[in-house]
């Protein structure tokens, strides 16, 4: 195989040479390209490449491509125009659908707007001097709420040791009647004798 190609090679040089020495370079130009053309794409259907048959699907897809990229430029085209402000002028809807919109949405307004009266009702307690200083407020609030919370878990410590330790009296005082009542019943017994 490599001393096929470097006959071939040997070929398109000489060629070259010839070419140069008759003036006829151009002639020269397309033996050489008609040579490559016959290394790399064999003979016209006959034992072509992958690469050439990849090719020519390629150019095959590219082709049928071609239609529906020029659909879709006119229709973005299209698009544009009617999206243009000049277009889109005449669009608005007139007061008389604007009217009849509202009408249509009335129920639904209704609630709304009471709920915009009655904040614009508590806006005034909201501007009051007492929530001006909030935000020097919610910083010692913030400590203050981590204090509590530390003295809450210290509490439920407290509130479970103390559960404990009275089940434990109650079981020692209940333990001790016991024994005080068994001594009571042999000292009688020793009594009576």
């Amino acid at each position: 195989l490599a001393t096929a190609s470097d006959q071939k090679m040997a070929e398109v040089k000489a060629v070259d040479v010839s070419a140069v020495a008759s003036d006829s370079y151009l002639d020269s130009l397309k033996r050489r390209l008609d040579i490559l053309e016959k290394k790399v794409l064999g003979k016209p259907g006959v034992n072509q490449p992958p690469l050439v048959s990849t090719v020519k699907s390629l150019q095959k897809k590219l082709d049928s491509l071609g239609g529906s990229v020029a659909q879709a430029w006119q229709k973005i085209e299209s698009l544009e125009e009617l999206l243009s402000l000049e277009r889109t002028g005449y669009l608005k809807l007139s007061e008389d659908a604007k009217a009849e919109l509202l009408l249509n949405y009335a129920e639904h307004l209704k609630p709304l707007s009471e709920r915009v009266d009655d904040i614009q009702s508590h806006k005034d307690y909201l501007n009051s001097t007492e929530f001006q200083g909030l935000d020097n407020h919610e910083k010692k609030l913030a400590a203050t709420t981590r204090v509590h919370t530390q003295q809450e878990m210290q509490v439920e410590t407290l509130s479970t040791q103390i559960r404990d330790l009275a089940h434990v009296y109650h079981r020692i005082i209940l333990q001790l009647s016991a024994q005080c009542i068994e001594w009571d019943e042999l000292l009688s017994k020793h009594e009576s004798l």
